[in-house]
Parts: C-alpha cells; sequence; structure tokens
C-alpha cells in the first residue's frame, strides 16, 4: 500500500502544513462517516419503517429512568439519535417525542424541545 500523498508533499511553514493536513482530515472524517451511512443501509433495523422506530423511541424515552437528566444518566434516552443518521432523523423529526417537558431541563435544552416537539401537545 502506497503512502498518503500528503506525507510526501514539503510545507512551507507548520501553518500551511496544519491546515492542509486538517483539511485532509476532515475530507477523510466525512467520507468515512458516509461509508458508515451507507453500510448501515444493510442492516435489517434500517429496513424499520419510521413509524415503527418512532414508536419504540417512544416506548424508551417513556422507560422509568430514561429521562434527560434523571440521576448520573444524562442522557440516556437521546442516545437513541446516536445510533444512526437514520435513527436520529427519524427521531429529530418526530415532535411527540420532544413534547413531555421539565422545569429541571437547562434553558438550552428546553429551547431546543420545543423547536423539536413544532406543534405537539406539551406537557
Amino acid at each position: 500500500m502506497s503512502p498518503h500523498p500528503i506525507l510526501t508533499q514539503r510545507f512551507d511553514t507548520s501553518d500551511v502544513a496544519f491546515s492542509t493536513i486538517d483539511k485532509e482530515i476532515a475530507a477523510l472524517r466525512e467520507k468515512i462517516r458516509t461509508l458508515h451511512a451507507f453500510r448501515n443501509t444493510f442492516t435489517s433495523v434500517h429496513a424499520l419503517p419510521s413509524e415503527i422506530l418512532t414508536r419504540i423511541f417512544s416506548f424508551v424515552r417513556h422507560l422509568p429512568g430514561t429521562d434527560l437528566y434523571h440521576g448520573n444518566d444524562f442522557l440516556k434516552w437521546i442516545a437513541v439519535t446516536h445510533v444512526s443518521q437514520q435513527w436520529r432523523n427519524v427521531a429529530i423529526g418526530s415532535p411527540l417525542l420532544w413534547s413531555d417537558l421539565s422545569s429541571t431541563y437547562k434553558q438550552h435544552v428546553t429551547e431546543t424541545w420545543l423547536r423539536r416537539s413544532k406543534s405537539a401537545p406539551l406537557s
């Protein structure tokens, strides 16, 4: 396997080197993200319709001990939004998942939840 082309370049300054390398790292991360997303399309869970995922997320959201600021389990139920881009899009696009607010939420969390709840009835 040949070395990455950036490893054979000469740079005038370390600033130019850092900038060039950082841009290449960002491009490679985006390629990896794209490949992961494509790979996920071959999993069985990817075949689940959005309505089924939303229903599952709703059950997870309302399990005891999965509230946003419950004990030491910060962001416990929101982990579903980090599984895949599809799951994130489905969860964030499901207003009812974001309609149960708590006075214990920090202001930026409440604002985010209100925005995501769209016109769903709040509780």
